[in-house]
């Protein structure tokens, strides 16, 4: 599936005119869903994914950029620092969603097979309190064909804070918008949880909001790690795709990557 054809399938399940007349006990003071879905984002709100056009409006806003940010910081990792793999790959995304970051994940595979390594099965794991995003993610994990790969999916019910159930030992880890929603003692409570699920010369792949705070945090996160290598950039760009002009001015996506990036390659 392409995006386009993704971001019109999800478009047509959106009720545009619901918010007017919503009862959800999310609603705030928004006069649509795309800024009910913004608001949740600020004045101390507890974010919720409970109602189902929020989850809409939230690939269509979302997703593109969110999907560009991941695989930027994905091409910008040092391939050379990556070593060969043999069988699976192993792959754990941390926070789940509508998955953003496997869709990069594929798109990366598609142009650069696994950082320049030819591999037969790539096994990805998502870690996610939220069921409600199954719909959306069986939809957005199409995306994007696997020139021979075999992906195989799993998923660990569970909060990033506190759970350490995970499967087996990883080549590959997302924190897309993670480290935002954690504390300092979180953070690195994570990441001492974390190195002891991770293969030899592991990537981390860290996207999240570009604030001193969180960016300090990231940098901070990362340094649990013996690094062999480290890219990071916070520039701010388009994300060099075209986005359907109709459904652009009903969600109000966002096309620019604000984000700060920072991919990681492990000793």
């Amino acid at each position: 599936m392409e995006l386009d054809e993704l971001l019109s399938t999800i478009d047509a399940k959106v009720n545009y005119d619901k918010a007017t007349k919503c009862i959800h006990p999310a609603k705030n003071s928004a006069q649509d869903c795309p800024d009910c879905l913004h608001n949740q984002y600020f004045s101390g709100r507890a974010v919720d994914y409970s109602c189902e056009q929020t989850r809409l409006v939230y690939v269509l806003r979302f997703l593109p950029v969110h999907m560009q940010e991941n695989y930027s910081i994905l091409q910008g990792v040092d391939a050379t620092k990556v070593s060969r793999r043999d069988g699976s790959i192993n792959v754990l995304a941390l926070g789940g969603g509508p998955g953003s970051e496997i869709a990069a994940l594929k798109k990366f595979i598609l142009h650069n097979k696994y950082f320049g390594q030819q591999v037969s099965e790539i096994v990805v794991t998502r870690l996610d309190r939220v069921s409600e995003w199954k719909d959306q993610y069986m939809s957005v994990r199409k995306l994007y064909p696997t020139n021979g790969v075999q992906f195989n999916f799993k998923k660990i019910e569970g909060d990033v804070s506190t759970c350490n159930d995970y499967i087996g030992k990883y080549d590959l880890v997302f924190l897309s918008y993670i480290l935002s929603e954690l504390d300092d003692n979180q953070a690195i409570d994570l990441a001492a949880r974390l190195k002891t699920t991770l293969n030899a010369n592991a990537v981390l792949i860290l996207n999240d909001r570009n604030e001193a705070a969180v960016v300090r945090r990231m940098k901070h996160f990362a340094d649990q790690f013996d690094n062999i290598s480290r890219y990071f950039s916070d520039t701010q760009q388009h994300l060099g795709l075209n986005y359907p002009q109709s459904i652009l001015d009903r969600a109000k996506a966002k096309l620019k990557m604000k984000s700060a990036r920072l991919g990681v390659v492990t000793k």
